[in-house]
């Protein structure tokens, strides 16, 4: 079953929401196909076009990461597969932030990737809760 996800800055990418647990999330996602877990004790679980993260232990969702194919909103505009993704962004958040190829929009708690190419398989959205990239955006 497909969901639509509706971004609300810094709470989620609704249904889907900042703090859950792994098994609130299964109770709207269903079962994984695979997961990673990180040295740090952080996990990554993996469904078919996106990638749920959390913190380490106690583990609650941190962000959350939508390749092609899903659907995610916000303010009602559908986002993946645009082609103007960028400037779209922008209107909500003018100084965005880059960031090891990534464009982060502070404002909105998403980040992006490859919209600077024209390989559109390579485009990820990146929906995050509050303070993740704070340390990595310092070192700038």
């Amino acid at each position: 079953m497909k969901l639509d996800f509706e971004l609300e800055p810094y709470k989620g990418a609704l249904p889907v929401t900042f703090g859950m647990s792994e098994e609130q999330v299964a109770e709207i996602l269903g079962p994984i196909e695979y997961a990673e877990q990180e040295p740090d004790g952080s996990l990554s679980e993996f469904r078919e076009g996106m990638r749920v993260g959390y913190c380490s232990p106690p583990r609650h969702v941190v962000e959350i990461s939508f390749t092609p194919g899903e659907t995610l909103y916000f303010d009602g505009i559908g986002l993946l597969g645009r082609n103007d993704l960028c400037k779209l962004l922008l209107r909500y958040d003018s100084h965005p932030k880059e960031l090891l190829g990534f464009m982060v929009f502070l404002e909105l708690g998403v980040s992006i990737s490859g919209y600077h190419d024209r390989e559109k398989g390579h485009r990820a959205i990146n929906v995050f809760s509050r303070g993740l990239y704070d340390d990595l955006l310092a070192l700038k």
